[in-house]
């Protein structure tokens, strides 16, 4: 009997080999570890390392995001929840939030996003546009700048 679902790909990341990127042109304190961009969808899986002290941020999300908390806290103000290690928040395409870490150490969040994230300042202003091409180019800016060999995010780095 045939396998009616087909081939199933396992894919592996291994974290400590896909370096921390700044977030830049916003800043140079906030890091991202990205593990896989797909344009076709565009989900974007990514950790995001932020200072404590950060924030806040204004966003807009095009697409759902799921946000689970590895290390720290932090907090979106419109809510009563504090999202600390081991928690996991989901929020639907069209959310409005304003983000900030709260606690004294570095929040570490691993992010599922799809679509874009458009973020805002103080006077409600668009101030930038995070997507799957921005992703891509950041990266690789990064490892061009650093020599380093970049990973094809389109698929899980590390792959076999």
């Amino acid at each position: 009997m045939s396998d009616p679902g087909g081939e199933v790909w396992t894919r592996y990341a291994r974290g400590e080999a896909i370096p921390w990127v700044p977030l830049r042109p916003l800043t140079d304190d906030v890091l991202v570890r990205y593990y896989r961009v797909d344009p076709l969808s565009g989900e974007i899986l990514v950790s995001a390392r932020v200072p404590p002290g950060r924030g806040p941020v204004s966003l807009y999300q095009t697409g759902p995001i799921v946000a689970h908390t590895i290390r720290g806290a932090w907090r979106l103000r419109e809510h009563d929840w504090v999202a600390e290690a081991g928690d996991t928040v989901s929020q639907p395409a069209g959310s409005i939030a304003t983000a900030e870490t709260v606690g004294d150490e570095d929040t570490v969040v691993f992010l599922v996003v799809t679509g874009e994230l458009l973020l805002f300042d103080e006077d409600g202003g668009l101030v930038w546009e995070e997507g799957w091409r921005t992703s891509l180019e950041r990266y690789g800016e990064y490892c061009r700048g650093h020599r380093l060999t970049p990973h094809d995010l389109t698929s899980f780095p590390g792959s076999d």
